[in-house]
């Protein structure tokens, strides 16, 4: 009798151990997909505000940019080819915010789906396959921003080349030294 006391009690606590051993595991797991979750977000934040940086970069050069050859034309320097190069420019910084800002559209998208998509059995495909899809959108951003700063260089070098065609050489005359 006591036996089967002693044995009936031995297999609830296994069976209740049992149940906190499942109930730890996805406790576990829940934490797990939360870190994995927060290390994406913070990922994406700080690739954002990096790139969000470089445009804004890109629009001060050109503000400079714009001033200087304000400054030269003034004085009488040809900057008709800058003129035409910081336009080219601008609009490509315009395209390279709309990149930014697309990619940022992505990848808000794909976090909102982020909770879901890592509880769910096949997380590893589809966090990877959104994840793919993220990373081309920011990397397409970043070759928007690259050919952004060729233009603007672009535009320096006109600057450059139309400032030393108006310098005219000058000669002096041959000073001789005794010794």
């Amino acid at each position: 009798d006591k036996r089967a006391e002693m044995k009936d009690t031995r297999a609830e606590m296994k069976d209740k151990m049992g149940e906190m051993r499942g109930e730890m595991k996805e406790m576990q797991k829940e934490k797990v997909a939360e870190r994995r979750e927060d290390r994406i977000r913070n990922h994406f934040v700080k690739v954002f505000h990096r790139l969000d940086a470089a445009v804004e970069r890109l629009m001060k050069l050109g503000v400079r940019i714009e001033s200087r050859i304000a400054k030269l034309e003034a004085e009488g320097v040809n900057v008709a080819k800058a003129k035409t190069s910081l336009a080219d420019a601008k609009v490509k910084i315009d395209a390279a915010k709309a990149a930014v800002a697309n990619a940022k559209t992505v990848i808000e998208g794909i976090l909102a789906t982020l909770p879901a998509n890592l509880s769910a059995p096949t997380t590893p495909t589809r966090v990877a396959e959104n994840l793919k899809a993220a990373r081309e959108a920011v990397q397409k951003a970043i070759e928007v921003i690259k050919t952004a700063h060729k233009a603007l260089v672009l535009t320096i070098t006109d600057i450059k080349k139309g400032k030393n065609t108006m310098k005219k050489a000058t000669t002096t005359a041959a000073t001789a030294t005794t010794p």
